[in-house]
């Protein structure tokens, strides 16, 4: 896996190879990172379509019988 800092530095390198002096980066190069996170946000839900767990009902009820059940009668 290639990472973010890789691709720019091989961007910045011109296209006719010849070798550069070495001159110190700006910034200081960050450790490479095998699995980057995003900083400090929350997960996304997996299932978005569905609704909170806690709103499902676990026991649907029926709707109301008939007054009259013909099993009984």
């Amino acid at each position: 896996m290639i990472s973010i800092s890789t691709i720019r530095q091989l961007e910045a390198q011109p296209l006719n190879h010849q070798p550069q002096p070495s001159t110190p980066q700006p910034s200081t190069p960050q450790p490479f990172n095998p699995n980057p996170q995003p900083p400090t946000l929350n997960p996304p839900n997996p299932n978005p379509q569905l609704p909170n767990p806690s709103t499902i009902n676990p026991n649907p009820q029926p709707p109301n019988p008939p007054t009259l059940n013909p099993l009984t009668v």
